[in-house]
């Protein structure tokens, strides 16, 4: 169902469409056509938050480059004035670590005499929560060592410091060093249908133990499980946009599912008529709530006959 084909069916329900025969001229309905595109998209979202919910997913690959227990540095350590914290890697080209501010971390380099400064990160005490800082480093031999080194005049913490032997693209690549990998979720995301893991090439299986910060929009995946993981989840719907040009405008398709565009037409009808007729909004509006129920009925029965390869 396009956008006036949504129009259309909603003028009918509230009997102005046509008169003897006739369709009625736009400028007949403007209010109710003015009306109707400030409360499409209410619905729309209505309809993608309850019975009518929109489905999509989104693969994520967890591989770290390195997974060894013993690399693990998620233990929380305290620096203290005078008494700085390094490691160190013969030929280091990136590094990744997480901090509290106010603290001063260094990336030098050992030239074969003394230690040469290539980078000083400076937190400020603003950062009082731990942040992430990486970086790709650049230094004069690649044989030398290099050494990431916590220091300062301040009491402040730190965990995930790793140096890596290996060049990123860019400084945004550079890999995490958590127990769990944060991920962005994606930009439409509502809510979690279910996570589910490639076990090999022909099975999934549910996943467990993963972390969601809908707060930062981020999902934390477990990086002791390595594998493609797909996260199923609930998506926003396409809202219409008013561009003023009916052709426009008109063809934009309804982003509901086939039922639901239906239904919204219920709802929309519902929400015009809220003011001026409340008996009117109140007969839709419970038309809209039955179908709503008999959609959420629907989805119920098919779900529990037909699981897709992807766990749903």
């Amino acid at each position: 169902m396009d956008y006036k084909e949504l129009k259309e069916h909603t003028l009918q329900l509230l009997n102005k469409y046509s008169t003897r025969g006739k369709e009625l001229a736009p400028t007949k309905t403007a209010d109710i056509r003015l009306k109707i595109e400030n409360f499409i998209n209410t619905e729309l979202m209505d309809l993608a938050t309850t019975t009518g919910k929109l489905r999509a997913s989104k693969t994520y690959v967890v591989k770290p480059i390195y997974n060894e227990l013993s690399r693990d540095t998620s233990s929380i350590k305290t620096h203290l004035p005078g008494q700085d914290f390094a490691i160190e890697l013969p030929g280091a080209k990136s590094y990744f670590f997480e901090v509290q501010g106010p603290a001063t971390v260094t990336i030098d380099e050992y030239g074969g005499d003394s230690w040469v400064n290539l980078e000083t990160i400076a937190i400020a005490e603003t950062v009082p929560e731990f942040a992430e800082y990486k970086g790709l480093i650049t230094a004069s031999d690649d044989a030398n060592r290099i050494r990431l080194n916590f220091s300062g005049d301040y009491v402040y913490n730190y965990r995930y410091y790793v140096l890596y032997p290996y060049n990123f693209p860019a400084v945004e690549d550079v890999q995490q060093h958590r127990p769990h990998f944060l991920y962005d979720l994606p930009a439409d995301y509502l809510d979690t249908e279910n996570v589910m893991i490639r076990r090999d090439q022909r099975q999934w299986v549910p996943y467990v133990g993963y972390i969601l910060d809908i707060a930062n929009r981020k999902i934390g995946l477990n990086r002791y499980q390595e594998g493609e993981v797909i996260l199923n989840y609930y998506r926003e719907p396409v809202l219409i946009i008013i561009t003023g040009n009916d052709e426009v405008d008109d063809s934009q398709m309804i982003d509901a599912t086939p039922d639901g565009a239906y239904a919204l037409a219920l709802g929309v009808a519902s929400l015009v008529t809220a003011k001026n007729d409340p008996a009117a909004s109140a007969y839709f509006n419970n038309l809209y709530e039955v179908k709503k129920a008999n959609m959420l009925s629907s989805e119920g029965m098919y779900t529990q006959a037909i699981i897709s390869v992807n766990g749903w």
